[in-house]
């Protein structure tokens, strides 16, 4: 898998910002010791740039290790091959300060969801949206429903 890892950071485009997604799976007929603490898995951290299809992968064991420090040791290892301006789309789990910080520190941009479980996070980004003026609106008619669709 270095190999592959190696090959894919060469691969990466350079001359245009990246459009990166990073996300987890476990492989579920690796999964033993069923509900128990003693649970255990193999689950796939993979960066997959939107461009170009490349995917970095990082192999892990839940009872090791957590889903959330492995992509943060990957995005160290793909972030300073980046152009400036890429975008990384994370799910809710990497919601956490060292990953957003990992990823301002390169100089990239990121997109994460806030939930409601994150209470104050969740009502602070709602303060702003409600009192924030929208950067643009656009209206359009949808003529085979005939409704008007504003955003």
């Amino acid at each position: 898998m270095e190999a592959f890892n190696e090959w894919s950071l060469a691969t990466l485009p350079t001359t245009l910002a990246a459009l990166i997604s990073v996300d987890g799976k476990s492989l579920r007929c690796t999964s033993v010791g069923g509900r128990t603490a003693a649970q255990n898995f193999t689950t796939v951290v993979s960066l997959y740039e939107r461009h170009l299809g490349v995917v970095h992968l990082q192999v892990m064991e839940n009872a090791k290790t957590s889903e959330i420090h492995v992509a943060q040791t990957a995005l160290k290892q793909v972030l300073p091959h980046l152009s400036l301006g890429s975008c990384l789309s994370l799910d809710a789990l990497h919601t956490t300060r060292k990953t957003v910080e990992t990823i301002v520190a390169a100089g990239q941009h990121y997109l994460l969801p806030v939930k409601q479980n994150r209470a104050h996070r969740y009502a602070a980004l709602q303060a702003h949206v409600d009192t924030a003026p929208p950067e643009s609106t656009a209206a359009a008619l949808d003529m085979p429903h005939n409704r008007q669709v504003r955003r």
